[in-house]
C-alpha cells in the first residue's frame, strides 16, 4: 500500500479529481438534467457538417450525409457529441470569460446581424449605382497599359548588339514570326517575355522609362516587328498588340464591379447606423487626461 501511494500517476489523478471538485463548487454543483441533455438529430448533423466544410448548401450536405456508411455516420455523432459535451463544460467553467479571440469572434458575430438590421431589399437601382459611380469613379480609374512581346539581344554581346539586334529584327519579319513565337528566339530576358495589360509604370519597372516613352510611341496592331529599343540590359525587338491610354472607363463597361461596391458600401452604412444606436445605450468612462506640471531648469 506504501508503495501504491507514493505512484506519480495516483497523484496527478487526485489532484484532478480535487481540481474538479473545485471547479464544481465555486460554479454551484454538477450540471442539471437539463444541461446534461445533448440532442443528435437530423439538423444538428446537417448544421454541424455545412460549417465542418465551409459550403452552406442544404441539399448538398443532405447528399454527404446520405452516402456516409453506418460506422461512418457514427463516427460523425460521436465527435458531434464530443465537440457539444467539451464546450458546454468550458461554458460551465466560464473558460469563455476574458478571453480575446472568443471576444473577437462575438464582435464579429453582431457585426454580421448588424447589417441585416436593414439589409438592402432587392438590388440597387440605376441612379444609386450612378450615384456612387459619380462620388467614387477615381477609385476606378485605370493607368495607361500595353501588351507586347519582346525578342532580346543583351547588351553582353558588346558592341556588335545593335547589328546583331537589327539582323534579328528583318529575320523575324521576313519569316512573320507570331507574337506566340517570341520565345523561341534571342536571349533569355531577367523578367518576362510577354507582357499582357501591364501598366506604363509596371513596365517601366522592368526595362525604363525612356523605352517606355519610345515603346508607347510605336504603332499597336501592326502584327510586325519593330525597334530595336534600347534599355538597361540590351536592345529589345517588340511587337506592340494594343496600347491603353488608361483613365476612367464608362459606367457601363464597369456596372457589376460599381454595383457590388455600392451593395457593399449601403450595408456598412447600414451596419455602422446600427452600431451607433447600440453604443448610444451605453454609458463610456474614459480616465481623467494626466496633466503634468512642467519643470523649470
Amino acid at each position: 500500500m506504501t508503495a501504491l501511494l507514493k505512484q506519480p500517476l495516483l497523484h496527478f489523478l487526485a489532484l484532478g479529481a480535487l481540481l474538479f471538485a473545485a471547479f464544481t463548487a465555486l460554479d454551484g454543483g454538477a450540471p442539471t438534467d437539463d444541461t446534461k441533455l445533448v440532442v443528435i438529430d437530423d439538423a444538428a448533423v446537417l448544421e454541424y457538417v455545412q460549417y465542418r466544410n465551409r459550403a452552406f448548401n442544404d441539399r448538398a450536405a443532405a447528399a454527404f450525409v446520405a452516402q456516409l456508411s453506418t460506422a461512418e455516420r457514427e463516427a460523425l455523432v460521436q465527435r458531434m457529441v464530443r465537440e457539444e459535451v467539451l464546450y458546454r463544460e468550458a461554458r460551465r467553467l466560464n473558460l469563455d470569460r476574458e478571453d480575446y479571440v472568443i471576444k473577437q469572434r462575438l464582435v464579429q458575430k453582431m457585426e454580421y446581424l448588424t447589417r441585416g438590421f436593414g439589409a438592402v431589399s432587392g438590388d440597387l437601382s440605376e441612379a444609386d449605382v450612378a450615384a456612387y459611380y459619380a462620388a467614387n469613379g477615381e477609385r476606378y480609374r485605370e493607368p495607361p497599359g500595353a501588351t507586347f512581346t519582346h525578342v532580346f539581344v543583351s547588351n553582353s554581346r558588346g558592341p556588335a548588339g545593335e547589328a546583331q539586334a537589327l539582323a534579328l529584327l528583318e529575320r523575324l519579319n521576313g519569316e512573320g514570326v507570331p507574337f506566340s513565337r517570341a520565345t523561341a528566339h534571342g536571349d533569355r530576358f531577367r523578367y518576362h517575355s510577354n507582357y499582357v495589360e501591364r501598366s506604363r509604370d509596371f513596365i517601366a519597372s522592368h526595362f525604363d522609362t525612356a523605352f517606355t516613352e519610345s515603346l508607347f510611341a510605336l504603332e499597336p496592331g501592326t502584327g510586325t516587328w519593330q525597334g530595336p529599343i534600347a534599355s538597361p540590359h540590351g536592345w529589345h525587338l517588340v511587337q506592340l498588340a494594343i496600347t491603353s491610354p488608361g483613365g476612367l472607363p464608362p459606367l457601363a463597361a464597369i456596372r457589376e464591379r460599381v454595383a457590388e461596391d455600392a451593395r457593399a458600401a449601403r450595408l456598412q452604412q447600414t451596419s455602422d447606423k446600427a452600431v451607433a444606436a447600440i453604443v448610444a445605450n451605453y454609458r463610456v468612462e474614459l480616465p481623467a487626461r494626466a496633466t503634468t506640471t512642467p519643470t523649470g531648469g
